[in-house]
């Protein structure tokens, strides 16, 4: 995994990715810390519900999965996001890329796979009510995955966008 950390921050400080950017991209120990915390909590977590071991492949599967949306979580060219996660399948070998976006929605919680989250029953002024139920078009479940997860993973999560772009709603 240190190949691939320092191949994708050579290709970044070298420009090979990031062409169009201001600055190039920064990667840092960081990003391969937070990685395999996400890729071990994730094995745990679905070992638990699926109550067995997972097989190689399936390991393998979920290291791939993250490693390629913790270090294109800042790239903001399609074909910069390729070109990354060539280098994965380049080092790794084929895995499947293909995420579980199906959504079981409970009263209490949501998950997306093995990834649940707890909703907040209270309410109150900054929880939007029914009338803001969101379509489920796959870019938003992907976007709702990834909140969920973060959240799971207990990281911080800082929303950005235009008004409008279902910041609250999410």
């Amino acid at each position: 995994m240190d190949i691939f950390h320092d191949r994708v921050s050579e290709a970044s400080r070298s420009r090979t990715i990031g062409r169009e950017m201001r600055d190039p991209y920064r990667y840092s120990i960081r990003d391969l810390l937070r990685m395999t915390k996400r890729a071990v909590k994730r094995v745990n977590l679905l070992k638990e519900k699926l109550n067995t071991a997972l097989s190689a492949n399936q390991e393998l599967d979920i290291l791939g999965q993250e490693l390629i949306e913790v270090y294109t979580d800042r790239i903001q060219d399609d074909h910069d996001r390729e070109a990354v996660g060539d280098q994965v399948s380049h080092l790794f070998g084929q895995f499947n890329q293909d995420e579980d976006l199906q959504i079981i929605d409970t009263a209490n919680s949501i998950s997306f796979g093995e990834i649940s989250v707890h909703k907040n029953s209270r309410g109150g002024p900054y929880i939007p009510g029914p009338e803001a139920k969101l379509e489920h078009l796959p870019s938003t479940l992907r976007y709702l995955k990834r909140l969920a997860k973060a959240i799971a993973m207990d990281e911080k999560v800082l929303l950005v966008g235009p008004t409008g772009s279902a910041k609250t709603s999410l």
